[in-house]
């Protein structure tokens, strides 16, 4: 009998360090998936220099090549992103006329046992790119 406990035991234990394992693999993916979704976005805004429509159609179109998941997340007041993709982007001054975009992105996971999704938000700052005009 206390063969049978002692492999039980094992058993949970190599069960829950292969749970642990997966979940931390998963959370590195997810996590290098958002980076890479900021850097794109950072180069778009930092290439067209500023937040312009030109910008946005090349990240939206970025996006869409990067297979970015909407998660339907909403940005707060004084932001600027896009609608058709939970991103959000928020201009913040600093010294001599320049202006630095903070982005923001969301990793996604999905838990299907309890069937809830948990957005956990990734955050970056572009250059700073000189403002010639207000």
């Amino acid at each position: 009998m206390k063969q049978g406990v002692g492999f039980s035991v094992t058993i949970n234990i190599i069960a829950i360090f292969i749970v642990v394992t997966f979940a931390f693999l998963v959370a590195s993916l997810n996590y290098y998936k958002a980076y890479k979704v900021n850097n794109a976005i950072s180069d778009s805004i930092e290439k067209y220099e500023g937040f312009n429509n030109l910008a946005k159609k090349e990240i939206s179109n970025k996006l869409i090549s990067l297979g970015y998941v909407n998660s339907g997340k909403k940005c707060s007041q004084g932001n600027l992103n896009d609608t058709n993709y939970s991103y959000c982007v928020y201009a913040e001054t600093t010294s001599n006329n320049k202006i630095k975009y903070k982005l923001v992105t969301y990793m996604n996971f999905n838990i299907p046992i309890i069937n809830q999704t948990f957005n956990i938000p990734v955050k970056t700052y572009t250059k700073p790119i000189y403002q010639f005009s207000k």
